[in-house]
């Protein structure tokens, strides 16, 4: 099955406005465990990679900024700002260690 290149345009443009316009991540929503979306510049959103909040590094000030998460190809540090929770609520008990 082709993708019509128009639709796929429209549908990418569409989803970055309504849904990644928000700023990523506010302080205090990203904690370890926590599914995310990793956003890289030069490739379309399909293609982004799904990673896992592993560890928050603090700056001076105490405040997270950069995260380390792993993805499948292994692990990755990215700043809040290219990094979009998915709000997923996994049931207690169950989840990626």
């Amino acid at each position: 099955m082709a993708v019509n290149p128009t639709m796929y345009a429209a549908f990418c443009s569409r989803w970055q406005k309504e849904c990644l316009r928000a700023p990523a991540v506010s302080k205090g929503t990203l904690k370890e465990g926590i599914l995310c979306i990793i956003k890289e510049d030069g490739s379309p959103p399909l293609k982004w990679k799904l990673g896992r909040v592993i560890k928050l590094h603090s700056g001076r000030d105490g405040i997270s900024r950069v995260a380390t998460l792993r993805t499948q190809g292994g692990e990755v540090k990215r700043s809040y700002s290219r990094i979009c929770p998915l709000p997923i609520k996994e049931p207690s008990g169950i989840g990626c260690s």
